[in-house]
């Protein structure tokens, strides 16, 4: 896939079809719903409601490595904190990034950068992106109900 990241392939790829184990160390890929090994942890299987709240973690955690900067002052820990407290719903993060004088815009821009694609999230026939974009009422993407990050 010549015009995507690795990680994005791995993503579209391990959601296209069941049964796809991902090997990787890399965090990011704690958004992708299914089994993950890694040397610390073995094997994992991420629920689509972990996926979706690690995404909503790392949105406003940033991740320089990535190139995006999150909310200020806002790491993983204090991120996963905020939605308990607030609900694990795309308010939330929004709301981190209006509390620091920042924008509706980075706020989405962030999103986007964090997100790891899935197989829903690209168009192989045309060969592009489906923006990630949250949609429903309560402003989680899809309604999904998301739960506590896996430790």
């Amino acid at each position: 896939m010549p015009t995507l990241e690795a990680d994005d392939a791995i993503g579209i790829y391990a959601t296209k079809e069941e049964g796809h184990i991902i090997c990787s160390p890399d965090k990011d890929m704690r958004q992708i719903p299914g089994d993950l090994f890694d040397l610390t942890n073995g094997v994992v299987t991420i629920t689509k409601e972990e996926g979706d709240r690690w995404h909503l973690i790392q949105t406003m955690a940033g991740d320089q490595t990535d190139g995006y900067a999150g909310v200020p002052s806002i790491g993983i820990k204090r991120a996963d904190a905020l939605l308990t407290e607030k609900g694990a719903t795309w308010q939330t993060v929004l709301e981190a990034f209006l509390d620091k004088d920042l924008t509706e815009e980075d706020a989405l821009r962030n999103a986007r950068l964090a997100k790891i694609l899935q197989v829903e999230d690209y168009d192989f026939t045309n060969q592009t992106v489906r923006p990630w974009t949250p949609s429903s009422s309560d402003g989680t993407k899809d309604g999904a109900a998301v739960q506590a990050a896996p430790d």
